[in-house]
């Protein structure tokens, strides 16, 4: 079964772009989970973490091309790399609001975590997309 649309060249601005509107929505949901714990350090302390994931996500086809891996070709690879990195980027954001001084849950609510990993598996699919419908200007298609 052949990839769908991802590009085996290096991508830059798409994976800020999504990191940053990740970011965003760990902001929302951090405020909404956790008020009292400084919920706007906690989003700035998740925002780099969102563009690495989304880098890490965006460009595991430029990794199998770099490596000279063979069994690019496979979509359950494929996905399975992707899965494993948007859960890692939950782990990692659900983790982050539970090591905050005074605070003594284990973070903010899993599906809220799950839904920023999902979006971080899923944007190397979904970004083509937004591009054809032309939501993103010519100099951000990079």
């Amino acid at each position: 079964m052949a990839l769908p649309e991802t590009t085996s060249q290096f991508v830059y601005i798409a994976p800020v772009i999504v990191g940053v509107a990740c970011g965003f929505l760990e902001l929302i949901f951090v405020h909404g989970d956790e008020p009292g714990m400084g919920w706007f350090g906690h989003g700035m302390h998740a925002l780099p973490f969102c563009i690495l994931f989304s880098f890490l996500s965006m460009n595991v086809s430029f990794i199998y091309k770099v490596l000279n891996l063979s069994f690019t070709s496979n979509i359950y690879i494929d996905l399975g790399i992707r899965a494993a990195i948007g859960l890692i980027a939950a782990f990692k954001i659900k983790a982050a609001a539970a090591v905050t001084k005074g605070h003594g849950s284990v973070g903010e609510k899993l599906p809220y975590a799950l839904a920023i990993g999902a979006v971080i598996a899923a944007a190397p699919y979904i970004w083509p997309l937004i591009v054809k419908m032309g939501l993103v200007p010519k100099f951000l298609q990079k």
